[in-house]
């Protein structure tokens, strides 16, 4: 009796062993493991998701809108409100405080693609096609802080936590920065309009678009006119009919082939 006690025992134990073993060695279910992610298309994809996500940020109109005096807030006390009517501090700029983490996070996202989507299984022009997405989605972030401080910190890749606390570059090497990347974008990337379900996926006139403006906004005027001419004669967008504007049917949603939309965060 004893000995089968002591058998069942060790049994036991060995059973108890190996399942912790495997327990450990598992792979969290919750999220995306990089080591075992990138492969599949269908992966690449859904890790285009996040990153797009980062263009449907209503603080960056919010907070421009603020600085504009162009609204008023219903609520005095709200950190917008103060913005507005410039009265913020150091302690209660919070519209700031999250406009600075939650771009820098979208940065992440799209930093963390970068990173790792050569290693899936996949055709390489249809690879650099997503690449190109998310370097333009990228630029439009570091467009929107250089925007509003200037000098940022600038962060092309997945970094610690400790590195995240380094200087910050000047304002002209972080534009040269977004418009060579614009630059490889609009080579990658399909002169078509999307349709279908990738209806809203940016283009090669997107890119364009948005390199156009970041000239513009920053003094660099000869090129900002070279792209915006070099769109109008050549792209398949044109200005849409001014009345259909005022019309539900001039809602880019309801009219997938709205022929003004290059990108609709601009």
């Amino acid at each position: 009796m004893k000995n089968k006690i002591k058998y069942i025992l060790a049994g036991c134990c060995l059973m108890t062993t190996f399942s912790c073993s495997d327990f450990l060695e598992r792979y969290p279910l919750d999220k995306a493991v990089n080591d075992t992610y990138w492969k599949t298309e269908a992966q690449l994809r859904a890790a285009l998701y996040p990153c797009y996500e980062g263009l449907q940020y209503d603080l960056i109109i919010n907070l421009g809108e603020a600085c504009a005096e162009t609204v008023i807030w219903g609520d005095p006390t709200s950190g917008l409100s103060k913005v507005s009517g410039g009265t913020s501090s150091a302690q209660d700029n919070f519209p700031f405080y999250n406009y600075w983490r939650d771009i820098y996070g979208h940065i992440f996202d799209c930093n963390n693609f970068l990173d790792n989507y050569n290693a899936a299984d996949v055709p390489q022009e249809t690879k650099d096609v997503y690449a190109a997405e998310v370097k333009v989605i990228r630029a439009l972030q570091y467009f929107w802080l250089t925007s509003v401080w200037g000098d940022v910190p600038l962060i092309d890749k997945v970094i610690s936590s400790e590195e995240a606390y380094g200087p910050r570059n000047p304002k002209e090497e972080v534009i040269d920065w977004m418009i060579k990347d614009l630059k490889w974008a609009a080579e990658k990337l399909s002169p078509e309009i999307q349709t279908g379900q990738n209806v809203g996926r940016i283009d090669r006139w997107g890119a364009l678009a948005l390199m156009a403006r970041i000239a513009l906004q920053n003094e660099r005027y000869e090129l900002a006119e070279k792209v915006s001419k070099y769109i109008l004669d050549n792209s398949p967008y044109d200005l849409y009919d001014y009345e259909k504007v005022y019309h539900l049917e001039g809602n880019s949603e309801n009219d997938p082939d709205n022929k003004e939309s290059i990108i609709y965060s601009l």
